[in-house]
């Protein structure tokens, strides 16, 4: 029976799809399965009677080259135990590169998206059904004392500390909350804003918060409102010539009378 376990044993080792090992105290190796070898880039055989040369931990990570020059990351797993009746640990092997590729990817498309939100001209935030900031960034936000850090959990009436209800933003993020998107433009700290905001909604489709944007329109509202002045002088311009070429043609017919 115990002959029959230890064959069931490596039997389910040697198919195991995770790297397997058993090392001795004095750190050779004295077997290894099938899928250990493919890590290793050597067959399993030949590791076998071999010094095992990395130390041994859990949860250690190991960068493994193969002859091939190809790179891998594995993450190690120890068990110490008794392998054919000799103190041993059992080393176990995960194929983690994938993972780590994902994983740096990831990282590095979240940095690309943080850095993308903070430098944007404009201000994009979050809130959640009760009003409150959940998130809070873009390097558009108006001058104030607070923090991104210090706005989150902040209430929508306390980052504006306005008590008319009928505040313009109070009114876009109510109606967003009822599930319609809304605009609206409002001054704040010597700036224009133009925002607009959304029902901000789970995968199964309900309103969880609202997201919202805000673009400073300052200097297009600025030159808009320079163009108006300068249409307005170009029409009184156009309206005194028209009068004084009416009054000249006036005096030409009544002195040809």
């Amino acid at each position: 029976r115990l002959k029959q376990t230890d064959a069931n044993f490596r039997q389910v080792i040697g198919s195991s799809a995770d790297g397997t090992i058993v090392v001795t105290k004095d750190g050779f190796i004295s077997f290894a399965n099938p899928a250990a070898g493919v890590l290793f880039g050597r067959t399993a055989q030949e590791m076998v009677g071999n010094l095992f040369g990395f130390p041994l931990g859990d949860g250690i990570e190991l960068e493994l080259l193969r002859d091939k020059g190809d790179k891998s990351t594995v993450e190690m797993r120890i068990v110490e135990t008794k392998w054919e009746s000799t103190p041993a640990y059992i080393a176990t092997f995960r194929d983690i590169t994938q993972r780590k590729q994902d994983l740096t990817s990831l990282q590095q498309s979240e940095t690309r998206l943080r850095l993308l939100l903070e430098q944007m001209p404009c201000v994009l935030w979050t809130l959640d059904t009760g009003l409150r900031f959940t998130s809070f960034t873009g390097s558009g936000q108006p001058a104030s004392e607070n923090t991104p850090d210090q706005i989150l959990g902040q209430n929508l009436a306390k980052y504006f500390n306005v008590d008319d209800p009928d505040f313009a933003p109070y009114v876009a993020h109510r109606r967003a909350l009822q599930g319609a998107p809304s605009t609206y433009e409002m001054t704040w700290a010597g700036r224009t804003f133009y925002g607009r905001v959304e029902p901000l909604r789970d995968t199964d489709h309900r309103i969880v918060g609202i997201v919202g944007a805000a673009f400073d329109i300052t200097e297009r509202k600025e030159a808009e409102e320079h163009l108006r002045r300068l249409s307005h002088r170009l029409v009184e311009a156009q309206e005194n010539e028209r009068r004084r070429i009416a009054r000249e043609l006036h005096d030409q017919v009544g002195q040809s009378h």
